[in-house]
C-alpha cells in the first residue's frame, strides 16, 4: 500500500496494518508446515522482517508532528538548538487554527469555508481471508469536500461532497484532486446569484494541493464562474487534523460494520457505504468519477501562465513556505501569497508577461486528461486473476475485474 502522505519522499513499502508481525509469522508457519518445510523461530522471522526488508505497517494518517516529537524527546542542550524553529512552528500552528475559527464566524450564504481532504486508500477485495491479505488489491480513492457551518458543533456541516474513483480510471495526483475541486466550484459557482468568496483549507501535500496546477484551476474558476475570490489556507504540517476527518471516520465505521457481515468485493460496495455513512442531514453527496471525467489541468496551466516562481518584486517564490494563496476576479492572471500567518500583506505573482505570446483567455477551454482507462500493474493483475480463478472473488463480481484486467 502507498503511504497516505509521504509516498513522494520515501522508498519505504507499506503493508496493510490489519495483521501484526506475530500474525504474519503464524500464517508463514502454517504454510511451511503444510508444505513440510522448516519454519524457523519467531525471533528470526521478526529480525528479518524488521531489519532486512524496507517494510512498515500502513497507517492511514501521518499527523504525528516530527518536529514536536523531536523537541519533546530532546535533551535540554538539544532543545536550545531547536527552540527557534520549534517556537515559530508552534506559533504558526496556533495562528492557523485561530484563522479558521475567525473564518467560520464570517460564514454567510456567499462566504463559504470549505475543507477538502483525500481519505486513506480503500482497497478491494477486502475481508478476513488471509488470501486477500497477501495479494495486491485494487485501490479506490475518495476525496471529501466539506462545507463548514458557523457552529463548531461536531457533525455540523452545510454540505458534504464525496468524489470517488478507482486506480483503473485515474491516479491521485494534482489533476485528479483539482478535477474534484473544480467540479465542486462549478456546481456552486455557475448558478450563484451573488458573487461568492470561498476559503479552502487543506493539508500541505505539494503533489496534490499546493502546486501551480491547482493554482491555475482557481484562476480559471474565478474568471469563469460567479466567484469573487478563492483563498486557500494550508494547515501546519503535522497538525492537519480537521473537520473532514469526522466524515472519514464515519465512512470507516460504516466499512468496518459491513465487513462483519462479509467481504467487500468491488468498489461499488464502497459507494453504497459512503452514501449510508452519515445518518443525519445533510447526507453525503457522492459523485462517481471515471477516466473521462478527469480534466487536464497541466495543459490548462501551460495555456494560462508560465511564471509561478518569481513575484512582482523579482524575488523567488518558495512554494514549500507558502501558508496562504489567494486569487480574485479583478485580475485572474495574478495570484497572491503569504509565507506566514503573521504577514499583513500579500506578495503578488503575475503568471504572464508581455515577452511571451500566449492564448487569450477566450481561447482556453478545459480538456480531458485521459482517453482510456489506466493500466494497473502486472503484479496486481496476476493476483486479482488468481483470486478469481480460485473462486475467492465470486463469479458474480468477476465481470467487473475482467473489464479492467
Amino acid at each position: 500500500m502507498e503511504s497516505h502522505y509521504v509516498r513522494a519522499t520515501t522508498s519505504k513499502e507499506y503493508i496493510d496494518g490489519g495483521k501484526t508481525i506475530k500474525d504474519l509469522y503464524d500464517d508463514f508457519k502454517e504454510i511451511q508446515t503444510r508444505n513440510k518445510k522448516e519454519t524457523g523461530s519467531y525471533m528470526t522471522y521478526y529480525n528479518i522482517f524488521t531489519k532486512e526488508f524496507n517494510i512498515s505497517f500502513f497507517r492511514p494518517k501521518k499527523d504525528m508532528c516530527d518536529l514536536c516529537l523531536s523537541y519533546e524527546n530532546s535533551t535540554a542542550d538539544q532543545k536550545q538548538g531547536l527552540k527557534e524553529k520549534y517556537d515559530q512552528h508552534h506559533e504558526e500552528k496556533i495562528l492557523s487554527r485561530d484563522e479558521k475559527k475567525l473564518d467560520r464566524k464570517n460564514i454567510t450564504e456567499n462566504n463559504k469555508v470549505v475543507i477538502y481532504d483525500l481519505q486513506a486508500v480503500l482497497q478491494c477485495p477486502r475481508g478476513d481471508s488471509s488470501a486477500f491479505y497477501y495479494k495486491s488489491k485494487l485501490n479506490s480513492y475518495n476525496l471529501t469536500v466539506t462545507e463548514l457551518s458557523q457552529t463548531d458543533k461536531k457533525g455540523a456541516f452545510e454540505s458534504v461532497h464525496s468524489y470517488f474513483w478507482t486506480e483503473s480510471d485515474a491516479k491521485r495526483g494534482a489533476i485528479e484532486i483539482g478535477t474534484c475541486v473544480w467540479k465542486y466550484l462549478e456546481e456552486i459557482g455557475k448558478d450563484a446569484q451573488e458573487p461568492l468568496n470561498i476559503v479552502f483549507y487543506s493539508d500541505n501535500c505539494a503533489g496534490q494541493n499546493k502546486n501551480k496546477f491547482i493554482m491555475t484551476m482557481y484562476m480559471y474558476a474565478v474568471y469563469l464562474f460567479n466567484i469573487q475570490s478563492i483563498t486557500h489556507k494550508f494547515m501546519i504540517r503535522g497538525h492537519t487534523q480537521n473537520e473532514a476527518d469526522n466524515i472519514h471516520s464515519l465512512i470507516e465505521k460504516e466499512v468496518k460494520k459491513n465487513l462483519k457481515s462479509g467481504p467487500i468485493y468491488t468498489p461499488v460496495q464502497y459507494i453504497t457505504l459512503i452514501k449510508n455513512a452519515k445518518k443525519c442531514n445533510p447526507p453525503i453527496n457522492i459523485h462517481e468519477l471515471t477516466f473521462d471525467s478527469i480534466l487536464d489541468l497541466k495543459l490548462l496551466q501551460e495555456e494560462w501562465g508560465f511564471n509561478f516562481g518569481t513575484d512582482e518584486s523579482g524575488q523567488n517564490v518558495n512554494w514549500n513556505d507558502i501558508k496562504v494563496l489567494k486569487v480574485t476576479k479583478e485580475n485572474p492572471f495574478l495570484f497572491h501569497f503569504k509565507t506566514s500567518y503573521k504577514d499583513e500583506n500579500y506578495r503578488e505573482v503575475n503568471v504572464r508577461n508581455k515577452r511571451r505570446k500566449m492564448k487569450s483567455v477566450t481561447e482556453i477551454t478545459m480538456k480531458a486528461a485521459y482517453t482510456q482507462k489506466q493500466e494497473i500493474s502486472a503484479n496486481k493483475k496476476m493476483d486479482l486473476k488468481e483470486l478469481i480463478a480460485k473462486g475467492l472473488i465470486p463469479s458474480y463480481y468477476a465481470s467487473f475485474y475482467n473489464s479492467i484486467l
